[in-house]
């Protein structure tokens, strides 16, 4: 099921590009604020960057989809408590080229949305208050996800985008420590996008 996103994204894209003034384009940009469950910490503590430039089509009055390609910051922090003598950090900094796709229902000014999304893995790296960890168990190459939000449309060129999205396999094995999170087969990114968006071309 996973591997057909990315066939479908393609196929979507080619068609986007064959149909002159069929689609609109948009640009978004915003902040991610993600954790890692299985890490033993709790809490959307990592915060990011999230850019996406997509296309829109109507399908009808009511329905609409959408499908782009983004830049996403994810990942894990927990950061020193001097008020309780814990000076410990632990840090996890993922990025991700990913190409959501999703479906939206429009109320007026107000959209609902779901999709899924097909990510690939550019950059990792895992820390604590004494540097980089290493010999830990690689982060996988390709993330599979899905989310649902709401989209506020301020006027006709820039609107607003909330979303919360969730790892539909695991992106890293499950790994030795605190398992009070964890999940029998491995760690799952959680997300939360807050972006701008602007329509380009109205």
């Amino acid at each position: 099921m996973y591997k057909i996103l990315p066939v479908i994204a393609l196929i979507l894209c080619t068609t986007a590009f064959g149909q002159k003034r069929a689609f609109n384009a948009s640009a978004q940009l915003g902040f991610s604020a993600s954790q890692v469950e299985g890490d033993a910490y709790g809490g959307f503590n990592k915060f990011g960057l999230v850019g996406c430039i997509q296309t829109n089509r109507d399908i009808n009055d009511r329905f609409f989809w959408n499908l782009g390609i983004q830049l996403a910051q994810k990942g894990s922090f927990k950061g020193p408590n001097s008020k309780t003598g814990d000076f410990t950090k632990y840090k996890i900094n993922l990025w991700y080229a990913e190409i959501p796709l999703a479906l939206n229902y429009r109320i007026k000014d107000v959209s609902i949305f779901l999709g899924l999304s097909f990510g690939t893995l550019f950059y990792a790296k895992e820390s604590d208050q004494n540097g980089e960890l290493r010999g830990r168990p690689e982060f996988n190459r390709f993330e599979y996800g899905g989310f649902l939000g709401v989209r506020y449309d301020f006027n006709k060129k820039y609107y607003f985008e909330l979303s919360n999205g969730y790892s539909l396999a695991a992106v890293r094995p499950l790994i030795d420590g605190p398992v009070l999170f964890n999940k029998k087969d491995g760690q799952y990114n959680t997300w939360i996008y807050t972006k701008l968006g602007i329509q380009i071309g109205q």
